[in-house]
């Protein structure tokens, strides 16, 4: 056997073929956890060394077992360590002298608070009070063992008051940082040989200090001198990655906050109910392998594995209702061919607004102060909405329709768009372009799914496919609204100087956008097959 790097006291098996064994010693008992190889083998040895020692027992159901003070109890949530003589001697703090009594039921009468504290303290408990030393803080961190489903549990805990001084609250978050760091790391060696892993588990440091955070990813320093080294040794372990991540954590989701602060949030105690890890991380940072090499480098070797540079694209915020409708028209629809879409109209409207669609304007100047916002250089824009008009077209296979301006509805209740302005467009469009054959694709806007539009669609004998929600990314004829727009100031490059009234300026807008439309050169979305 071996003795761990967590605890001299703490011994484990590393010869496999002897069995899996874990044996925890103290003075006059002997914890083991082992399987019945490696229980027989030690009795055996026990025997031939002829060693005199108690009785063996065994945790069953029945049979508890008392070690160190406490009570282990099996059942069938699992097994429990209770102290229930050293819990029943906890008791506040006073901030006036009051009687206290030991591990061991001796009453001492007329202690002051600061003994109250420290054999509080003694007993494991830690509770805040008056009585506290003003020249010393807490060094506190809890070490949990978790997975990646956040399932996790308290491996070890510790809060000790500490009389070194420091010059500021970074170097004490700092030297408990370090503590916590020393724990985990031979906790995390420990666990390891006792399951004889391979692959080491990645350690994990969370702060809520921003400050310390900063100075361990960006490799600062402290002024405090005698915590330079401590800090380098952070540091070089972060760089060789024995620190897997450096975390910082909303502090009201650090389980430490409870062993610090008097008003402590409840994060510690939401672990321990519920054995799930919720911290909410504002920061963090991935250890880095220690290579040289430069951006250039790494933009290479990105572009030799298929890596490049792309904008992301953009779709319709879904709910996971809209995905699922989404989804079951795709497959649906999924075996249709390049011939069977031909036979779609795909309609759409399109808002055309003055300034819209223009493009920007490239000027040859001197590359000097000032140069740039010379009036002959600058291209002005319009703020706020301009004046617009509405439009309609509809693609199938390789024709189009006209583009139609919708026309207002003045007597709908809010004066603008209705369906009795859609039906107009219908009724002038949809006799030129219909075949038998053919289906009509609309998207779900409220002028197009209404009982009046719908019911001149069954009059009409005008079939419809059924569009899923919230996907205008799913239309090809959205590809041709860019150019119509654009094409507008091909056609008429002083639009935005012409005069009159309203009226007359959307004339003119639409008398620029039919050109436009008709000058838009055929848009195949795929290949056929």
């Amino acid at each position: 056997m071996t003795t761990s790097t967590y605890d001299l006291c703490l011994l484990h098996c590393i010869d496999q073929s002897q069995g899996f064994g874990i044996v925890g010693m103290q003075t006059d008992d002997t914890l083991i956890l082992a399987n019945n190889t490696f229980a027989n083998h030690e009795e055996n040895e026990i025997k031939r060394a002829n060693i005199l020692c108690k009785p063996r027992e065994k945790l069953t159901p029945s049979n508890p077992l008392k070690f160190n003070g406490g009570l282990i109890t099996e059942d069938v949530q699992g097994i429990t360590l209770t102290q229930e003589r050293t819990c029943k001697l906890i008791r506040p703090v006073q901030d006036r002298y009051a009687d206290t009594t030991s591990s061991r039921g001796k009453v001492r009468k007329d202690v002051s608070p600061q003994e109250q504290y420290v054999a509080q303290r003694a007993l494991g408990a830690y509770i805040a009070s008056v009585s506290q030393p003003e020249a010393s803080f807490d060094l506190s961190f809890v070490i949990v063992l978790a997975d990646a489903a956040n399932n996790a549990n308290i491996v070890h805990w510790s809060s000790i008051k500490c009389k070194r001084v420091t010059r500021s609250v970074l170097a004490s978050e700092l030297y408990a940082m370090v503590h916590g760091f020393d724990s985990a790391a031979s906790i995390k060696s420990t666990t390891m040989q006792l399951l004889h892993l391979t692959k080491p588990l990645p350690l994990v440091i969370c702060t809520d200090s921003k400050s310390l955070y900063e100075c361990l990813i960006k490799l600062g320093t402290t002024q405090e001198k005698c915590l330079m080294i401590d800090l380098m040794c952070l540091q070089q372990s972060y760089k060789r990655q024995e620190i897997a991540e450096i975390k910082w954590i909303n502090g009201e989701s650090n389980p430490a906050d409870a062993i610090t602060k008097s008003k402590p949030c409840r994060a510690l105690q939401a672990l321990i109910d519920t054995n799930k890890l919720n911290i909410n991380v504002d920061g963090w940072r991935v250890s880095a392998l220690d290579i040289s090499c430069s951006p250039r480098t790494i933009y290479s070797i990105l572009q030799e594995s298929g890596y490049s540079h792309w904008k992301a694209r953009q779709r319709p915020l879904l709910k996971p209702e809209h995905a699922q409708l989404r989804y079951e028209f795709a497959k649906k629809y999924a075996d249709w061919k390049y011939e069977d879409w031909c036979k779609v109209i795909f309609t759409d409207e399109c808002s055309i607004e003055l300034g819209s669609g223009k493009q920007g304007r490239w000027v040859f100047r001197l590359n000097r102060a000032g140069e740039k916002w010379k009036q002959r250089y600058i291209q002005p824009v319009k703020n706020g909405k301009g004046i617009r008009i509405m439009v309609w077209a509809a693609i199938w296979g390789s024709k189009r329709s006209d583009l139609l301006q919708l026309e207002p509805d003045f007597e709908s209740k809010k004066q603008g768009y209705s369906s009795v302005s859609y039906i107009q467009i219908l009724e002038e469009m949809v006799p030129t372009i219909w075949e038998p054959g053919l289906i009509f694709m609309q998207d779900n806007a409220p002028i197009h799914i209404s009982k009046k539009s719908r019911a001149w669609f069954t009059d009409n004998a005008v079939k419809l496919l059924e569009w899923p929600p919230y996907s205008p990314d799913l239309n090809p004829i959205e590809n041709l609204w860019f150019p119509l727009k654009a094409g507008v100031y091909v056609v008429n490059p002083d639009i935005e100087l012409a005069t009159g009234g309203v009226d007359k300026i959307r004339e003119i807008l639409f008398a620029a956008a039919e050109p436009s439309w008709s000058n838009i050169q055929e848009v195949r979305g795929g290949e056929e097959g």
